[in-house]
């Protein structure tokens, strides 16, 4: 059981996150320890190394001028003042052979070293040299220092306590060490859990809304700015679903208002057909309403299913080579009567080498559905332009109109499905058209632009990359 729980705890963000905060811990304190323990017992050898060399000196200078005899007396005395256990003097010469020396008796452990004899009498200068023995331990640091007849003078000093010390400092460092990591991990896990708690919060308020209550929201004060950043994220994401969940309603709800109206009239004219109990004139004439009617839910239906078609990536799109200046002037051939009907002029503005990737039927209905609505909310003697142009791996078409243009409140919804402005509301459609036609751009990677006032006329731009 506590191995279960264990595994699931090492494998959270949090334990994680504690083992990295004491991992690091622990590497900086060792670093920092070698570098003070290093540093310490470097100074203690140096200044072990530097009161060698200033007995030597003293020694050397005494042997100069006095003698071997003075030099001897000097050993002696020198070896019992320090204590003839910690300190030890003695001449030798360059074959090892001992000449003069202090009191060696707490020091038969300690030999000639060859090397260093051969090195001195033929380079001059001091060797040094560190001597360890083990039963009994001690540890002496001893100097060879070639004098001026062809003599060598040894001195050693017993280190025993300085190496202690230096053992000790470690032996403390150590179990200091293993004490601060313990409170290492407990404040790397408290940091942790502080660090995460924000992410915790998240998690709950996403387990109770998937649990049905959407209005939940994440509230994180002082978590620091990513953790805002993540709940402003995921906040910003509900209220898309919640948009996307009314949305739907409000779309479910138009089709039943929309079906609802033809399939009224489809049934009160059978109703009055049937009643009728001959055909005739008036038969004809309902028939005829009866199929209108008829397209027109038709129309809206497999509207809605080509939108989401296209929007959710289920339309099978083809990839071939459009000529955006072709089919818009194609689409301008096609909507011209309409136009004369109205007494509208259309202006033609479009330059040639306008190449795209694409559906050729999706994008004509796409420039359709935008130059449908220029015509359709702009009055008699009103202007209808319409151009293409490339730039910096883009064609953008731009369609404009001078009609009734779009409320600055409206702008942001007339994308959006079976949105009307109030301007629109008296004039047949759906509010899909729009819609359609931004679906389409995205799903071949462009975008549909608007710039528009009311009663300043529309801009519609729409921008799709092109290919060479």
């Amino acid at each position: 059981m506590l191995l279960k729980k264990f595994s699931e705890h090492s494998k959270t963000l949090a334990f994680r996150l504690t083992v990295w905060y004491a991992a690091i811990f622990m590497l900086f304190s060792l670093a920092a320890f070698f570098s003070v323990y290093i540093t310490v017992k470097s100074q203690m050898q140096n200044g072990i190394d530097e009161d060698l060399l200033s007995e030597t000196k003293e020694f050397s200078e005494i042997y100069a001028l006095k003698g071997i005899e003075e030099a001897k007396t000097l050993m002696s005395l020198e070896a019992e003042s320090e204590g003839n256990a910690k300190v030890f003097l003695r001449l030798l010469t360059f074959e090892g052979k001992e000449t003069a020396a202090s009191n060696m008796t707490s020091w038969k452990w300690i030999g000639v070293n060859k090397t260093a004899l051969e090195t001195i009498s033929r380079t001059g200068g001091n060797y040094f040299e560190t001597v360890t023995t083990s039963r009994p331990f001690h540890v002496a640091r001893t100097l060879y220092s070639r004098l001026d007849d062809g003599l060598v003078f040894q001195m050693g000093l017993l280190i025993d306590e300085r190496r202690q010390v230096s053992h000790l400092m470690r032996d403390v460092f150590l179990i200091t060490l293993l004490i601060f990591a313990v409170f290492a991990c407990l404040a790397g896990w408290i940091m942790a859990r502080r660090a995460l708690r924000g992410v915790e919060k998240i998690t709950r308020t996403a387990e109770t809304i998937s649990s049905g209550k959407l209005d939940n929201r994440v509230t994180i004060k002082g978590g620091g700015s990513e953790i805002e950043k993540l709940a402003l994220t995921f906040n910003q994401m509900l209220d898309r679903i919640n948009r996307l969940i009314r949305d739907r309603r409000d779309m479910s709800d138009n089709i039943a208002h929309d079906l609802r109206s033809p399939v009224s009239r489809i049934r009160a004219m059978a109703e009055m057909s049937f009643a009728s109990g001959s055909p005739g004139e008036d038969e004809n004439s309902m028939a005829v309403e009866i199929i209108a009617e008829c397209d027109s839910l038709l129309e809206l239906i497999n509207t809605m299913l080509d939108i989401s078609e296209v929007e959710s990536g289920a339309a099978e799109l083809a990839s071939e080579r459009v000529d955006m200046s072709w089919l818009v002037s194609d689409a301008l051939d096609l909507f011209l009567p309409m136009a004369e009907d109205k007494g509208l002029i259309l202006i033609n503005d479009i330059s040639d080498d306008c190449l795209v990737k694409g559906d050729t039927r999706k994008l004509q209905r796409l420039v359709a559905n935008i130059l449908d609505n220029a015509i359709k909310y702009t009055s008699a003697g009103g202007k209808v332009r319409i151009s293409t142009a490339k730039s910096n791996g883009w064609i953008h078409i731009s369609i404009s109109d001078t009609g009734c243009g779009i409320p600055e409140k409206d702008i942001p919804g007339i994308f959006e499905r079976f949105y009307r402005c109030d301007a629109s509301r008296t004039r047949r459609g759906f509010g899909l058209g729009l819609n359609l036609a931004r679906a389409i751009a995205r799903a071949h990677h462009g975008e549909i632009t608007v710039s528009s006032g009311k009663g300043k006329g529309s801009l519609f731009s729409i921008h799709l990359p092109s290919i060479s």
